[in-house]
């Protein structure tokens, strides 16, 4: 709408009912253009696959329902710019990843151990080059998690404009390697695709998974999981929001793995208030951590909880200086790997600097780091430590180890709740 249009409608020699007239022909024009955008809390996998490969610019087969729509313009735009994209992203950073990963995790890029990825926002990319074979990934972040676009019940104007701001989202990521969380709290609402679900079907299918089934979910303070009904949605007292994916490996036979996003604070206040999500985490058992482009948090005492939770959980934790401070692993329990280099944060948060660590740079030969991460994502000014319980002896991969066979179940998973049984069981009160 531009200036003219806007005078025309406050112009007094327009009789008021022409004026109402107008404005609703506006209001029904934008309910047009966002006609269907009402998402899905649940996609089964016959839907959820091509739906990722839609989002991430990907061939569909044109039997399946959404065949006819990759084919519109817009798509077929979208997927020329995420190609490219992705193409200059795998070239700067994947591929380099992809070969350093392997020699240097040894043992750990090889683990089904559950991942816990604090402060991840919608991070899969990193995560799964990092570690790849694990059967639990947990994510987490501010970033609301939104619903699963409905795309054969939307107008192609809403199409349209929900893949330009998928693009705009995946600009930050690809860019610099990691997510602006306050941009994302704003590029992730007001259109058709809305929240951190898009983002992580587009992740899955352009990191070559097939998803098999995709839906909300609830997380209570006991860290239980209970299928998402909207009327309990809204209540935070009581739950979380989250994503639950299942998806495979189209290349290496992980068998089955599940991707989990959960949208929480993990402040101590936020732990106080809904505790759910580090009950959860200890339900998957021992795991290995990542932390990367954590705005310094777990430096301050009011993060002091899901500090202590990696620390006591995780056997391996893989981080840049952003993550938990050095002064906080004991010397006697943990071995540290150090890689890249250390110059230290930068500008916003030059108050966290860490003497200690720039010391353990100076005084050792650290590994090279061959590709950029954090925030320093610029090649050859990176900093990334691999802290590990016990000697520091990563043992390499065999370049011809057999896959690993398929587990369709993983014992220490906690199991979904059907949806009929919130009620047959009263697990959730009826308000009065």
């Amino acid at each position: 709408m531009n200036f003219k249009t806007l005078k025309l409608f406050n112009s007094p020699r327009i009789h008021c009912r022409n004026r109402w007239f107008f404005l609703s022909a506006f209001f029904f024009l934008l309910c047009g253009v966002y006609e269907g955008c009402k998402g899905l809390d649940f996609l089964p996998g016959p839907v959820a696959d091509p739906t990722g490969r839609y989002l991430a610019g990907l061939p569909i087969d044109q039997t399946s329902p959404l065949g006819l729509i990759a084919r519109e313009p817009s798509a077929i735009t979208h997927a020329e710019m995420i190609r490219v994209a992705f193409e200059q992203f795998e070239v700067a950073r994947i591929s380099r990843m992809k070969e350093w990963a392997p020699k240097a995790l040894g043992h750990l890029y090889r683990s089904s151990a559950p991942l816990f990825y604090m402060f991840s926002g919608p991070d899969f990319l990193y995560a799964t080059h990092f570690f790849p074979a694990t059967s639990t990934t947990v994510l987490c972040g501010l970033e609301p998690v939104g619903t699963f676009p409905d795309l054969g019940n939307m107008s192609s104007e809403a199409r349209q404009n929900g893949l330009a701001h998928l693009r705009n989202s995946l600009e930050t990521i690809l860019s610099y390697s990691f997510f602006r969380t306050k941009d994302m709290k704003t590029d992730l609402r007001g259109h058709a695709f809305e929240g951190t679900a898009p983002l992580l079907l587009c992740f899955l299918a352009r990191t070559g998974k097939m998803i098999m089934d995709a839906r909300l979910t609830l997380l209570d303070a006991d860290g239980k999981l209970y299928s998402y009904v909207p009327e309990y949605a809204n209540d935070t007292r009581r739950f979380v929001k989250g994503i639950r994916i299942v998806y495979r490996d189209n290349y290496i036979n992980h068998g089955l793995q599940t991707l989990y996003y959960f949208s929480t604070d993990i402040s101590d206040s936020g732990l106080s208030r809904h505790g759910g999500l580090l009950k959860l985490c200890a339900s998957l058992g021992r795991g290995n951590g990542f932390v990367k482009s954590a705005s310094y948090l777990m430096h301050e005492n009011y993060f002091s909880k899901v500090r202590s939770f990696l620390l006591e959980h995780c056997d391996h934790l893989l981080q840049d200086d952003s993550g938990i401070p050095l002064r906080f692993f004991d010397k006697t329990v943990w071995s540290i790997r150090i890689y890249g280099t250390y110059l230290g944060p930068i500008e916003l948060f030059k108050g966290k600097y860490q003497p200690d660590l720039a010391a353990l740079y100076k005084k050792t030969t650290p590994a090279p780091l061959t590709f950029g991460i954090g925030y320093r994502h610029r090649p050859g000014t990176s900093t990334l430590m691999l802290a590990m319980r016990g000697p520091a002896n990563p043992q390499p991969v065999p370049d011809d180890e057999t896959p690993l066979p398929i587990s369709p179940s993983r014992p220490g998973e906690p199991e979904m709740v059907k949806e009929e049984d919130l009620s047959s069981k009263r697990i959730i009160p009826q308000e009065p």
